[in-house]
This record gives C-alpha cells, sequence and structure tokens, in this order.
C-alpha cells in the first residue's frame, strides 16, 4: 500500500446500523430451565392467578437451599455410581430430551404440554461450562417494566452473599440444584419473585451490585442484570444441558402458550 494512499474511516467500511449480536449471543449459549412439574401439569387445569412463589416453596423442600463443600471431599470418578445415580438433572438414557426433525423443526417431547410462565430461568453457558444465570427476557419483570426495589441474596437463612470461594476446584462454595432458590426479588408493588438456580452446581459469584442497584436485573436482564454464576460438576455437565431447554424452543414454546391465553380470554 502506497503511503499517500487514504484509508477510509471505518465508519465508512462497517455498516453501523447493522443489527450485530449481542456479547451474551456471541459467547453464551442460552438456555432455559423448565421445572418438571410444569412438564406434567394438565394446562387445562393451570391456574394463573395462583402466585408461582407457592409452588416454587415445594421444590426448594425438595433440594433444599444449599450446602457446604468440605475442603477434603473429593469428586466422584467419571462412571462411578455415585456420579450417574440420584441426579435430577442427568438422563440415564442418555438421549436428548428436546428431539430434532430432518426439517430441523422440534419434535415432540413433555415441553409440548408443559406451561410457560416466563419466569423460567435464564441459563447462559459458557464455552468453559461456566453457565450465568439470569432473569428471562420474559419475566413479569422485564415484560410488565416492573420496578425492582430489593433483591435478596439471603433464602432459609442462608446469605448468598457470604459464599466464599478457593483454588480451581472452587472450594467452600455453596453447592445449589436446579430448582434451589437463588434469591428472591422484590418490586415497588409488593410482589416477591423466588428465582430459581436452573442450573445444578456449585455457587462461584453471586452479582453484588444488585445490591445497591436492583432494578439492573429487570432492565439489563441477560447482561449487566445478571444474578450469578455457577460451575456445574463436569462429570455431570451433558446431562444438565440436556435437562435444559434451548432459547429457540423455548421461544416456541412461550408464543403457543401467548396464543393459549389469547384463546382462554376469548372463551
Amino acid at each position: 500500500m502506497s503511503l499517500n494512499t487514504r484509508v477510509p474511516p471505518i465508519e465508512d467500511s462497517v455498516p453501523l446500523d447493522a443489527c450485530y449480536p449481542s456479547v451474551s449471543e456471541r459467547y453464551y449459549m442460552h438456555y432455559y430451565y423448565i421445572p418438571k412439574k410444569q412438564m406434567i401439569r394438565d394446562n387445562t387445569n393451570h391456574n394463573s392467578s395462583i402466585p408461582l412463589n407457592s409452588r416454587i416453596t415445594d421444590a426448594d423442600s425438595q433440594d433444599g437451599p444449599c450446602k457446604k463443600i468440605r475442603l477434603d471431599t473429593p469428586l466422584p470418578e467419571p462412571g462411578s455410581r455415585s456420579s450417574t445415580v440420584n441426579h435430577q438433572d442427568a438422563n440415564p438414557n442418555n438421549q436428548s430430551t428436546f428431539p430434532i426433525n430432518k426439517d430441523g423443526s422440534y419434535g415432540a417431547d413433555l415441553r409440548d404440554n408443559c406451561v410457560i410462565t416466563g419466569e423460567e430461568t435464564l441459563v447462559m453457558v459458557h464455552s468453559n461450562r461456566l453457565c450465568v444465570v439470569s432473569l428471562s427476557p420474559h419475566h413479569p419483570i422485564v415484560q410488565g417494566n416492573l420496578t425492582v426495589n430489593k433483591v435478596s441474596f439471603e433464602v432459609d437463612g442462608v446469605d448468598r452473599l457470604s459464599n466464599q470461594v478457593s483454588g480451581k476446584g472452587k472450594r467452600g462454595a455453596q453447592v445449589l440444584g436446579s430448582k434451589a432458590t437463588l434469591c428472591k426479588v422484590h418490586t415497588d408493588d409488593g410482589r416477591i419473585y423466588h428465582v430459581m438456580c436452573g442450573a445444578r452446581g456449585k455457587l462461584v459469584q453471586v452479582n453484588e451490585r444488585l445490591v445497591s442497584e436492583p432494578e439492573l436485573c429487570g432492565r439489563s436482564a441477560g447482561a449487566d442484570g445478571w444474578l450469578a454464576v455457577v460451575l456445574p460438576n463436569l462429570t455431570i455437565y451433558d446431562g444438565l444441558i440436556m435437562a435444559l431447554t434451548p432459547a429457540e424452543r423455548y421461544t416456541e414454546l412461550w408464543q403457543r402458550q401467548m396464543l393459549k391465553n389469547v384463546d382462554r380470554v376469548k372463551c
């Protein structure tokens, strides 16, 4: 290139009005956690007026709020009984729970009859297998533009903010089940939303910024308003991913649920 050659400014060579993917879309795979009881529930008997909080309480009683990892507790070896038995997220048949047809569309599965509320947790999975948990863009707080006045990380006497980890293995971390309550989100109209963890694993970090800026979790869901970072056990990682619902599939279910709600109102 000649020294006299004029280099055009970058704004002339790059279309600035194009719709580029966000950081989370470029580096993370987006999934949603749908509790099993929402998959087997009969839609015709679903009463949308019942707060989801009352249903989450039952789920917490099964998983428990958390437990501490002992420093001398060894991780289960791949293929061992402790790593393959009694894990709620693992698929014993090692088959996908969201079958895909030859034309690329999703086939029938348990999610076809599930109830979608919008409160399903968004789990963004990085290539390093860390899971970033956030409110869904379909969450009532986001959809209704509700004002969040508090995000409480204290659940059943356990403070997520006091979680301390050390070393590459994240020793001393709190261990959360997929259905365990990660935090409670309070809005100005008096509602309290219990947010499920969505990913079973060690709690690496919570977003302490939400303590002073609670409205960020709704205003910037999936970005600066993330709730926590969770590290799944690598021996059960594949089963955890198969238990989650891909974003594309969740969008289909969400749109289908909205149509059902419209038809119910018309009737």
